[in-house]
Protein backbone atom coordinates (compact mmCIF):
# COMPACT_ATOMS: atom_id res chain seq x y z
CA UNK A 1 0.00 0.00 0.00
CA UNK A 2 0.97 3.48 -0.67
CA UNK A 3 2.01 5.48 1.91
CA UNK A 4 0.98 9.23 1.15
CA UNK A 5 2.47 10.91 4.23
CA UNK A 6 5.74 9.64 3.24
CA UNK A 7 7.41 12.70 1.28
CA UNK A 8 5.54 15.26 3.12
CA UNK A 9 7.95 16.79 6.30
CA UNK A 10 7.11 16.18 9.19
CA UNK A 11 6.93 19.57 10.55
CA UNK A 12 4.27 20.08 8.33
CA UNK A 13 1.52 18.33 10.91
CA UNK A 14 3.19 20.76 13.98
CA UNK A 15 2.53 23.89 11.82
CA UNK A 16 -1.20 22.69 10.98
CA UNK A 17 -1.59 21.52 15.32
CA UNK A 18 -0.08 25.22 16.22
CA UNK A 19 -2.35 26.68 13.58
CA UNK A 20 -5.21 25.05 14.47
CA UNK A 21 -4.68 25.61 18.64
CA UNK A 22 -4.62 29.34 17.31
CA UNK A 23 -7.91 29.17 16.08
CA UNK A 24 -9.24 28.14 18.92
CA UNK A 25 -7.49 30.46 21.26
CA UNK A 26 -7.95 33.15 19.26
CA UNK A 27 -11.65 32.52 19.46
CA UNK A 28 -12.19 31.47 22.71
CA UNK A 29 -10.64 34.92 23.84
CA UNK A 30 -12.86 36.83 21.26
CA UNK A 31 -15.56 34.93 22.64
CA UNK A 32 -15.24 34.38 26.15
CA UNK A 33 -17.30 31.45 26.14
CA UNK A 34 -17.06 27.92 27.98
CA UNK A 35 -17.39 26.27 24.44
CA UNK A 36 -14.63 27.76 22.59
CA UNK A 37 -12.26 27.71 25.48
CA UNK A 38 -13.13 24.01 25.79
CA UNK A 39 -12.19 23.15 22.55
CA UNK A 40 -8.73 24.86 23.40
CA UNK A 41 -7.75 22.88 26.38
CA UNK A 42 -8.62 19.48 24.01
CA UNK A 43 -6.22 20.85 22.13
CA UNK A 44 -3.98 21.99 24.65
CA UNK A 45 -4.23 19.36 27.11
CA UNK A 46 -5.49 16.39 24.83
CA UNK A 47 -4.39 13.46 27.65
CA UNK A 48 -7.19 15.26 29.57
CA UNK A 49 -9.87 16.54 27.77
CA UNK A 50 -12.26 14.75 25.18
CA UNK A 51 -14.93 16.11 22.85
CA UNK A 52 -18.29 16.08 23.44
CA UNK A 53 -19.73 12.27 24.16
CA UNK A 54 -16.14 10.94 24.28
CA UNK A 55 -15.10 8.76 27.24
CA UNK A 56 -14.16 10.85 29.93
CA UNK A 57 -12.02 10.76 33.46
CA UNK A 58 -12.55 13.02 36.36
CA UNK A 59 -10.57 15.99 36.70
CA UNK A 60 -7.73 16.42 39.68
CA UNK A 61 -9.97 18.93 42.36
CA UNK A 62 -7.92 22.56 41.69
CA UNK A 63 -7.37 21.63 37.94
CA UNK A 64 -8.88 24.97 37.20
CA UNK A 65 -5.45 26.54 39.02
CA UNK A 66 -3.86 24.11 36.74
CA UNK A 67 -5.36 25.38 33.82
CA UNK A 68 -4.92 29.55 34.61
CA UNK A 69 -0.89 28.63 35.01
CA UNK A 70 -0.76 26.97 31.96
CA UNK A 71 -2.99 29.25 30.11
CA UNK A 72 -2.63 33.01 32.20
CA UNK A 73 -4.67 34.94 29.36
CA UNK A 74 -8.08 33.24 30.06
CA UNK A 75 -9.82 34.91 32.91
CA UNK A 76 -10.72 32.07 35.70
CA UNK A 77 -14.57 33.00 35.02
CA UNK A 78 -13.69 31.48 31.49
CA UNK A 79 -12.17 28.55 32.65
CA UNK A 80 -15.09 27.84 35.37
CA UNK A 81 -17.65 28.03 32.63
CA UNK A 82 -15.08 25.32 30.25
CA UNK A 83 -14.93 23.01 33.34
CA UNK A 84 -18.55 23.69 33.98
CA UNK A 85 -19.42 22.45 30.09
CA UNK A 86 -16.88 19.56 30.36
CA UNK A 87 -17.90 18.11 33.66
CA UNK A 88 -21.52 19.21 33.65
CA UNK A 89 -22.77 15.45 31.16
CA UNK A 90 -24.05 12.48 32.06
CA UNK A 91 -20.41 11.28 30.73
CA UNK A 92 -18.32 12.54 32.90
CA UNK A 93 -20.77 11.70 35.64
CA UNK A 94 -20.86 8.20 35.02
CA UNK A 95 -17.10 8.25 34.96
CA UNK A 96 -17.53 9.54 38.29
CA UNK A 97 -19.61 6.38 39.58
CA UNK A 98 -17.39 4.07 38.18
CA UNK A 99 -14.92 5.58 40.90
CA UNK A 100 -11.71 6.10 37.57
CA UNK A 101 -8.84 7.95 39.12
CA UNK A 102 -9.01 11.60 38.71
CA UNK A 103 -6.17 13.06 36.46
CA UNK A 104 -4.21 16.09 35.72
CA UNK A 105 -3.45 18.20 32.85
CA UNK A 106 -1.33 15.46 31.48
CA UNK A 107 -3.25 12.31 32.00
CA UNK A 108 -0.76 11.31 35.07
CA UNK A 109 -2.89 9.87 38.16
CA UNK A 110 -3.81 12.78 40.56
CA UNK A 111 -6.04 11.21 43.52
CA UNK A 112 -9.24 9.37 44.11
CA UNK A 113 -12.83 9.85 43.42
CA UNK A 114 -14.60 10.30 47.02
CA UNK A 115 -17.98 9.32 48.53
CA UNK A 116 -19.50 12.84 48.35
CA UNK A 117 -18.21 13.14 44.84
CA UNK A 118 -20.09 9.98 43.64
CA UNK A 119 -23.16 11.25 45.86
CA UNK A 120 -23.15 14.71 43.76
CA UNK A 121 -22.65 12.66 40.74
CA UNK A 122 -25.13 10.22 41.60
CA UNK A 123 -27.76 12.87 42.15
CA UNK A 124 -26.81 14.89 38.57
CA UNK A 125 -27.27 11.95 36.58
CA UNK A 126 -30.55 11.96 38.30
CA UNK A 127 -31.38 15.26 37.13
CA UNK A 128 -30.20 15.19 33.51
CA UNK A 129 -32.09 11.45 33.47
CA UNK A 130 -35.44 13.83 34.57
CA UNK A 131 -34.54 16.68 32.48
CA UNK A 132 -34.33 14.52 29.32
CA UNK A 133 -37.15 12.65 30.25
CA UNK A 134 -39.56 15.66 30.61
CA UNK A 135 -38.02 16.82 26.94
CA UNK A 136 -39.27 13.48 25.08
CA UNK A 137 -42.60 14.28 26.28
Amino acid sequence: MLDRTANIDPGIDALFAADRFNAAKHAALAERSGGNTRELLALAFPKCFTGKGAAKWPLKIGIDRDIKAALPEFSRKQIKRALADYCGGPTYHRAILARLGRIDLFGRYAGIVDDNAVKFATARLKQINAKHRKARQ
